[in-house]
């Protein structure tokens, strides 16, 4: 019946097709001309022709058959993927394709589909996370609005309208970090140009908010390529971490070519060493991180990095003993 085929073996396909019109000409010409010469040879020319054109008949069908035989059987193990590739989906992405051991190409194509599923299962799942995640963070800010809006109809409302500013101002905080997220992930470019390091330390340390004491040691020739409003951001959301855990910071840039480095140390607990990747994950807050600031995203740090790595450099926590101590990276400009 013809919906009882075989899934794995697949119809005179486009490949064995190509093969059969190259392979069956050339030995029906090898097999004519043998024949021919064959018969000239023969005591009997007329018979020794007609048996000799019998014989290249045979050959070639005989090449015919081989030819299919043997390539639907090395296609075989393609079909199989390819049958496995279609019956995936969205939902269940653990599915990978069976890998013939052949040691050949199609053993290579094999393992590379499975290597990419692995790399689109990740994506998807990071994907996942992090919209659950996201869908936590702003639940808080949203429950809190609504409940306080309930007390202000009961309530002296001055103090309710300022928890309600914070809240939405938080809100608007967690939103601003998701598109930017958004952004990077995209691969949206930002206005690129010379940045100058010491400079732009030296105007965003001036909007710092009271509370926190920052010192600075700023060196000349620090200049990057790169979107001022990206480092100023990376550069913000690294203070606004020291705010959080800290009293005082000193924020430094040196220049040793090729790159320009820009560390903030703070007098704050620090970081484990063990946790120092952690902490530029999505959404990961440490317990110190979680009692001081309750309301925080886990966002700013995975930020900063990606926006350091977006122009060739690289954002990590260093090993330091009586505080956290980041360190940014970026080519100097030529």
């Amino acid at each position: 019946m013809r919906g009882s085929r075989d899934p794995a073996r697949p119809p005179l396909g486009a490949t064995r097709r190509r093969l059969l019109a190259l392979t069956v000409p050339v030995t029906a010409v090898l097999a004519i001309a043998a024949a021919l010469t064959l018969g000239l040879l023969s005591p009997n020319p007329a018979l020794g022709t007609a048996l000799g054109l019998l014989g290249a008949l045979a050959v070639v069908a005989l090449v015919a058959y081989a030819t299919v035989r043997i390539c639907g059987r090395a296609l075989r193990p393609v079909a199989a993927m390819r049958n496995a590739l279609a019956a995936a989906d969205e939902v269940d992405l653990t599915a990978r394709l069976r890998v013939p051991a052949t040691g050949d190409e199609i053993e290579a194509l094999g393992r590379a589909a499975n290597a990419w599923a692995d790399q689109v299962q990740r994506v998807v799942e990071r994907e996942r996370r992090f919209v659950a995640d996201a869908s936590h963070d702003l639940r808080g800010p949203i429950t809190g609005l609504v409940t306080r809006l309930e007390d202000a109809a009961a309530e002296d409302p001055a103090p309710v309208l300022r928890a309600l500013l914070a809240d939405a101002l938080r809100l608007g905080e967690i939103v601003d970090d998701l598109l930017e997220l958004t952004r990077l992930d995209a691969g949206a470019e930002a206005t690129v140009n010379s940045v100058d390091l010491s400079r732009l330390v030296a105007e965003e340390v001036a909007r710092v908010p009271a509370g926190l004491a920052v010192t600075t040691d700023l060196a000349p020739g620090a200049v990057v390529l790169a979107s001022r409003i990206r480092l100023a951001r990376v550069l913000g959301n690294l203070l606004a971490n020291a705010a959080r855990h800290a009293r005082n910071v000193h924020v430094s840039v040196t220049v040793r070519p090729p790159h320009a480095f820009l560390e903030v140390v703070d007098d704050g607990p620090g970081i484990d060493p063990a946790e120092a990747e952690r902490v530029f994950e999505r959404f990961v807050r440490l317990d110190d991180a979680r009692r001081r600031d309750p309301g925080g995203s886990g966002l700013g740090l995975p930020i900063a990095r990606q926006i350091a790595r977006r122009y060739g450099g690289d954002l990590y926590a260093a090993d330091h003993k009586g505080g956290a101590h980041f360190v940014l990276t970026l080519p100097l400009a030529d």
